[in-house]
């Protein structure tokens, strides 16, 4: 029996390729909800994206770095259009400089 607790609900991953962010997309996928995962490497995206539709979870990839605005407005605009709302977002990209410390 699938556990669809989720159902319905549209859920978006940042960094959701690879890692902590991909575990969260696959278990959010196998509880039913439309995942979105996104990050900066496509190939990335679709191999994390391949693995949860052979499972029979929903996952769309979409290509975006959250440190350029321009490009988190792209995301928005795309989930607004195609989804109409988000109901679960996980930040989970990381954004820093490497090398500098954290207050930097």
């Amino acid at each position: 029996m699938t556990d669809t607790t989720l159902q319905e609900k549209v859920a978006v991953i940042t960094g959701g390729g690879r890692g902590i962010g991909a575990a969260i997309a696959r278990r959010l996928a196998a509880l039913g909800a439309q995942t979105i995962i996104c990050g900066r490497h496509l190939e990335t995206l679709q191999k994390t994206t391949e693995e949860i539709t052979k499972s029979s979870g929903r996952c769309l990839p979409i290509l975006c770095d959250v440190a350029k605005l321009a490009s988190v407005e792209g995301l928005s605009a795309e989930l607004k259009s195609r989804f109409g709302r988000v109901d679960i977002l996980v930040n989970n990209a990381g954004v820093a400089p490497v090398g500098l410390p954290l207050h930097q």
